[in-house]
């Protein structure tokens, strides 16, 4: 039978240690559930939806960390992007290491081919030994796929034809990028060992092709 307090009988303390001890779970779920809708309400009001993803392997971030991650700000006005709503996602931490045997190398190197199967990498930088081993591992699309004729036919001298790993048919896998002005500003890699594709998977096909006239300088009407 439940008790029933007399609270005129009671002082501030006493009346609030009676409330505590009889109504603590009903309190104690109730706040839960206050922390928990306002945590969600958070989330939602600064969740910021990835425009584009890319993954940067093998990459130098020293510059990065000293200046911070590129600066975006051209790519979402051109585009009219919203800059509190949407972002863009780099995937920095990424080594693949071809002549070691180390387990965190083969961990690295699992996770980002199951980042790129599940979509979660829209476009692949990488110096060219490890972007031709990415293609062999089925983790890059054809450019065909995403490019006219006229933008491949522009780049034609600059374009990586590798394997298909499967059908073993030769196809257009990146665009190599010495001396690219984005590369460099940011000092991600050697100027002269950089190649640049589509993940196997995006699901962002116009936004990747956004990013990577961005990254080449190129308008989108030079598609």
């Amino acid at each position: 039978m439940e008790k029933k307090a007399d609270f005129k009988a009671m002082n501030k303390r006493e009346i609030a240690g009676f409330i505590w001890d009889y109504y603590k779970g009903p309190i104690i779920v109730g706040l839960v559930v206050i922390v928990f809708v306002v945590s969600l309400v958070r989330h939602y009001m600064n969740y910021q939806k990835p425009i584009v993803q890319i993954a940067l392997l093998n990459c130098d971030t020293g510059y990065m960390e000293k200046e911070g991650e590129p600066d975006f700000t051209d790519f979402f006005e051109r585009y009219g992007y919203n800059t509190k709503r949407e972002k863009v996602t780099l995937h920095t931490n990424f080594t693949v290491d071809l002549k070691s045997n180390r387990n965190s190398d083969m961990y690295q190197f699992q996770s980002l081919v199951a980042l790129i199967t599940a979509g979660g990498v829209d476009l692949l930088t990488a110096d060219e030994e490890a972007y031709e081993f990415m293609a062999e591992c089925n983790s890059v699309d054809s450019l065909e796929e995403h490019l006219s004729e006229e933008f491949l036919e522009k780049y034609k001298d600059a374009i990586v034809y590798l394997p298909n790993p499967d059908t073993g048919e030769i196809y257009p896998a990146g665009i190599r990028i010495p001396d690219n002005d984005f590369m460099m500003k940011n000092k991600f890699y050697d100027t002269d060992d950089c190649i640049i594709g589509f993940g196997n998977g995006s699901t962002k096909d116009e936004a990747s092709k956004r990013m990577l006239f961005y990254i080449l300088g190129e308008e989108e009407t030079d598609r």
